[in-house]
């Protein structure tokens, strides 16, 4: 499997032990026009860092919804986006973490991965001297992920839309 091959992985049908590794520059093309939706986990996380309630939380940031997900400011950026870079790096939502992976939950909980193309205007670059497991505990996502696990088990929720708004 050649990673470089939109053929071979935007089929999603890389596993965790794939070859993958993903070095950011942190240029901020991913941050643009995006739909970034959050669960509870994340939303969680967010009000935190900003020492606010959820509910104050959804109120100022977040668009409404079933699964809420970050406002873009009018240049069509992430609400948190900042000349600096990403103002909530730390707590940044799973999807912002994966990048440039896509994650599909099969019927039965299984996870196919695959890899997005790039912004066109993104400086990262994709080897293959890690795998996506490596890179996951990187962006220390685990955390994150677990969550998605859990609640699509409880939910038995499974999606054919990838955990991604790229």
């Amino acid at each position: 499997m050649n990673l470089l091959n939109p053929n071979d992985s935007l089929a999603f049908n890389l596993s965790l032990n794939s070859p993958f590794n993903f070095i950011c520059f942190k240029c901020g093309a991913c941050c643009y026009h995006r739909h970034i939706e959050l669960n509870n986990f994340e939303i969680s996380q967010l009000a935190r860092s900003f020492h606010l309630s959820r509910f104050e939380l959804r109120q100022r940031f977040l668009n409404p919804g079933p699964r809420p997900w970050i406002k873009n400011k009018s240049d069509g950026s992430c609400f948190f986006l900042r000349p600096s870079g990403c103002s909530i790096y730390p707590v940044r939502p799973l999807v912002c973490r994966l990048y440039p992976l896509g994650l599909l939950f099969g019927p039965k909980g299984e996870e196919r991965w695959g890899l997005l193309p790039l912004h066109p205007d993104c400086l990262g670059l994709i080897t293959d001297d890690k795998t996506i497991e490596d890179y996951l505990f990187s962006q220390e996502a685990m955390p994150y992920l677990q969550f998605e696990r859990r609640l699509r088990k409880i939910k038995g929720f499974s999606s054919r839309r990838p955990k991604t708004s790229w």
